[in-house]
C-alpha cells in the first residue's frame, strides 16, 4: 500500500494543459505531430504502454550516458537531446496523450537526463548547469523535488495515469534520485518509494496477456525472433511477475540498441583535442 507520506500532496506540474498556468507561459510548448518530428535512433511500436515506448530513445540514451567516461562535445550532445525530446512529444502526441501528460513526463526525461549528466565527472562543473534540458523546456533549473511532485500527483489517480507512473518508475530505475540524493536516509526513503510504486503499478495492471513476452517490433530492416507461449500456466507465471515482464523486454529492447546509441555518442565525444 502506497504510504501516506508518498500519497502527500505537493505542488505538482500544471495539469489543465498549460492553458491557465503562468507557468505554461515560460516553458516550451509542445512539438505537436505536424512536426513530424522522428528519434534518430529507433522507434517502438505495439506495446501495452505507448508512453514509454516513445520515451524509449531517450532511456536508451540515459543508460549510455552513465557509461560515458570521455567529456562529450556538450553543443552537439545539448542539439541531439532537444531532438530526441522533441521527437518523443511528437510520438506521444500521436499516440493520443494529452498535453497535461507529455509535458509531466517531458520533465521526468529531461529530470533524469540532466541529473546523470551532472552527476558524471565530465558534468559537474560544465557548461550543462546553466544550459540543460530542464532549461531548455521549462526555462527554470531543476527542482529537485517536482518529479516526486508529479508522481505523487499521479498517485492519487493511478487508473488515469497509470503509463506516466510506469514511465517514472523506469527513471527512478535507471537511477534518479532528485530531493533524496542528499537528505539523510535519503537512499532508504527512495527505495520504499520506488517499491511502493512498483506495487501499486502491478495491482493497476492485474492479468497480463501473453503479447507482453512478445518484444516490441522496431521500424528496422532486420528481423526479431517471436516468443511463442504454451498453454495457460505460463500465463499465470505473467500474472504473478506482472511489472516485471514489461520491464524485461524494455530492458531486452533497450540492450539491442546499445549499438547504435553508443555510435551516437561516440560523435560526441571530444577526442584528444589536438
Amino acid at each position: 500500500m502506497v504510504s501516506k507520506q508518498i500519497r502527500k500532496k505537493t505542488k505538482a506540474l500544471s495539469v489543465q494543459d498549460g492553458k491557465n498556468s503562468q507557468e505554461s507561459h515560460q516553458r516550451e510548448p509542445l512539438t505537436g505531430p505536424r512536426a513530424n518530428v522522428q528519434s534518430k535512433l529507433f522507434h517502438v511500436n505495439h506495446v501495452i504502454n505507448p508512453l514509454v515506448a516513445s520515451a524509449a530513445p531517450l532511456l536508451a540514451v540515459a543508460t549510455q550516458l552513465q557509461e560515458l567516461r570521455e567529456t562529450p562535445d556538450f553543443k552537439t550532445l545539448h542539439h541531439e537531446l532537444i531532438h530526441e525530446v522533441r521527437a518523443f512529444e511528437n510520438n506521444a502526441y500521436t499516440h493520443g496523450y494529452r498535453a497535461q501528460m507529455i509535458l509531466a513526463a517531458r520533465y521526468l526525461l529531461c529530470a533524469l537526463i540532466d541529473e546523470i549528466i551532472l552527476m558524471q565527472v565530465w558534468g559537474k562543473e560544465s557548461e550543462w548547469q546553466q544550459k540543460n534540458l530542464l532549461m531548455s523546456f521549462q526555462k527554470e533549473q531543476m527542482d529537485e523535488e517536482r518529479c516526486f511532485a508529479i508522481l505523487n500527483h499521479a498517485l492519487e489517480d493511478p487508473a488515469v495515469y497509470l503509463d506516466l507512473l510506469e514511465l517514472g518508475y523506469l527513471c527512478l530505475s535507471l537511477g534518479f534520485q532528485g530531493k533524496y540524493r542528499n537528505m539523510k536516509d535519503g537512499h532508504l526513503e527512495l527505495i520504499r518509494f520506488i517499491d511502493d510504486l512498483y506495487y501499486l503499478i502491478r495491482r493497476q495492471r492485474g492479468e497480463f496477456s501473453r503479447q507482453l513476452l512478445i518484444p516490441p517490433p522496431l521500424k528496422k530492416n532486420k528481423r526479431l525472433s517471436f516468443l511463442i507461449l504454451p498453454p495457460k500456466w505460463i500465463t499465470l507465471i505473467v500474472a504473478m511477475i506482472v511489472l516485471a515482464v514489461i520491464l524485461f523486454a524494455y530492458h531486452v529492447r533497450l540492450n539491442h540498441e546499445t549499438v547504435s546509441v553508443d555510435q551516437t555518442l561516440q560523435v560526441l565525444q571530444v577526442s584528444d583535442r589536438n
